[in-house]
């Protein structure tokens, strides 16, 4: 199940609106959980999100415990709070895994306001990216690569924030380029050339997928 457009629905757009020779580029799907982080004009201090749900950065938590008064001894018959609350990092694991690259793009977007802010380089952005590795389930595939690796974060998308407030995914190659001048870990890209049929690009997925076990390609 995944929220990508599945390649068989667009044949026809391939073949009728761009035609062959056309050059894609294929990334390895990854299996985990989807992460959002971005900074926008409404919410420049950023945000990490999970498929439809904002993370809080920092949560309430017990921290401590303090002594009586000597006022709340004389009142025995009181039950004062005496527990110590702190605001502290929120322990969610896209909060913990997503909070580096959320300052990384925050010190990005101060680096380029400072060079001069221009409609070319918007310094507001949404990273989409794949949380994987570790104890995440991702599809509870027993198969699932990723699931003997460390936890991280693959990115495999960039919005940008248009004059209407609207996110617009980012073209791959310029995609790239910003996450490399961000520090962005990608997804692994399994190719980039020119296609002239149908066939030509179902071999080369098939061929992959012989000797990689992996849930998709995306292809771009």
């Amino acid at each position: 199940k995944t929220d990508e457009e599945n390649i068989n629905n667009l044949w026809n757009h391939i073949e009728n609106k761009i035609g062959y020779p056309v050059t894609l580029v294929g990334t390895e799907k990854v299996d985990g959980s989807s992460i959002t982080i971005g900074i926008t004009p409404k919410i420049p201090e950023g945000f990490i999100c999970s498929r439809n749900l904002r993370k809080k950065l920092t949560i309430k938590k017990v921290t401590g415990r303090r002594t009586k008064k000597w006022y709340e001894k004389l009142m025995f018959w009181t039950n004062p709070e005496l527990n110590r609350d702190d605001e502290v990092e929120n322990e969610d694991m896209l909060v913990r895994y997503g909070k580096p690259y959320l300052d990384k793009l925050l010190k990005w977007k101060e680096d380029t306001l400072g060079t001069g802010y221009t409609h070319v380089h918007k310094p507001f952005v949404v990273l989409r990216g794949e949380l994987n590795g570790g104890k995440l389930k991702g599809s509870g595939n027993k198969n699932n690569p990723a699931s003997k690796d460390p936890a991280n974060i693959k990115f495999f998308g960039i919005d940008e924030i248009n004059d209407y407030g609207e996110v617009e995914k980012m073209g791959t190659t310029t995609f790239f380029l910003r996450a490399s001048s961000i520090g962005l870990p990608l997804v692994k890209e399994v190719f980039n050339k020119e296609f002239n049929s149908k066939e030509e690009l179902l071999n080369e997925c098939n061929s992959y997928f012989k000797t990689n076990m992996i849930e998709g390609i995306v292809v771009r």
